[in-house]
């Protein structure tokens, strides 16, 4: 299980099982969306998405928690799950839409949480019957309490994934640094800090570049930092943007996140690889090794791979640290060579 809580802010793949039902090979007990999606098949549906949502983020390999019946009446199919009035990181939002909780006078709403910003702002991933398949909503709590939705709010539905559970505490923009990668989720980027008028971008994962306090726009990032344009994490953000777009990522252990510290730690050693090809080719332009020369090479991934062995993070690789590397090796059934190859960085980061 995920011990960091990583944001969805675009659509499902294909082929992810969460989000199609038992009759075509996923996870789902959902029925299918309308219009039903080609690709995810419990999509345009908020019941759909939810219930699959819910239980990717704890990636259980089944529906394991809630049930697929009208939004309405997730809280009386929430098991043992705790519920609140607090938002958190995955927790699922539930609506009533009528007087009676029944079909006949509407059937409610749900969203997930994925990004929380103060105790009456949040960002959510959602799906619509009748309409989107997938989209994201900034949501603020409002006078009246519901959360913008023309239904009352009933609570949220904590989800019980190490990584909700970790991440649970509204997120702090003190934490953001220069140089920090962070997850933004606004609209607009600006040419300056204090522009009036922005242009559109995308939500995804951005590098902070520059950082001018009491701005207007006090952050400038560079959006796809983990890849090229195919990469459908990362923003196309490339300018300033609000504080308020902008939420700092906590150091990961699962695998994905660890692939975005390889590539962070890469692209500081002067190495720039597309998601795309990682662990591809990883071995030609990201070898962690004693070099004969003494010469210190790659420090940023020396000091990953050394903090992936649980030693001392110099940015230096010596004798001491090629003798623990071989010993990891060793235990992997890899060649023990002392050189931290593709087929070592593979183990180290988590694919295999």
């Amino acid at each position: 299980m995920a011990s960091d809580f990583i944001p969805r802010l675009t659509k499902p793949d294909a082929k992810n099982k969460y989000y199609i039902t038992k009759s075509k090979g996923g996870y789902s007990d959902a029925i299918e969306g309308n219009p039903t999606d080609k690709d995810c098949n419990v999509l345009s549906n908020c019941v759909g998405y939810a219930y699959g949502r819910f239980n990717e983020i704890g990636g259980y390999g089944k529906c394991k928690y809630l049930a697929p019946v009208n939004a309405e009446n997730f809280m009386q199919h929430k098991g043992n799950l705790k519920v609140g009035t607090t938002p958190k990181v995955g927790a699922c939002m539930v609506w009533q839409k009528g007087e009676t909780l029944k079909a006949s006078d509407g059937v409610g709403h749900v969203a997930i949480v994925e990004v929380v910003t103060s105790d009456s702002q949040v960002t959510t991933s959602e799906s619509v019957w009748g309409g989107k398949a997938f989209t994201t909503l900034t949501r603020k709590k409002g006078s009246d309490g519901n959360w913008g939705y023309s239904g009352k709010f009933l609570g949220f539905i904590y989800n019980p994934a190490e990584c909700c559970t970790a991440t649970a505490k509204p997120e702090s923009k003190a934490a953001v640094g220069l140089e920090d990668i962070i997850m933004f989720t606004g609209s607009k980027h600006y040419l300056n800090p204090s522009a009036a008028k922005g242009s559109a971008c995308k939500k995804g994962f951005a590098k902070v570049t520059k950082i001018e306090k009491g701005k207007k726009h006090p952050y400038h990032i560079i959006g796809e930092y983990y890849g090229s344009g195919n990469n459908k994490d990362g923003s196309n953000a490339w300018g300033w943007v609000d504080e308020k777009d902008v939420h700092p990522i906590t150091e990961a252990t699962d695998t994905k996140s660890n692939v975005k510290l390889f590539l962070d730690a890469a692209y500081n050693d002067g190495i720039r690889i597309d998601w795309s090809e990682t662990p591809i080719k990883l071995a030609e332009k990201c070898l962690v090794q004693e070099w004969k020369d003494r010469v210190s090479r790659y420090p940023n991934l020396t000091k990953l791979a050394q903090k992936q062995l649980g030693i001392q993070e110099t940015g230096v690789c010596d004798s001491a640290m090629t003798k623990k590397i071989k010993e990891y090796q060793k235990k992997h059934k890899l060649t023990a060579d002392g050189i931290i190859n593709a087929s070592t960085w593979e183990y180290l980061i988590g694919i295999k």
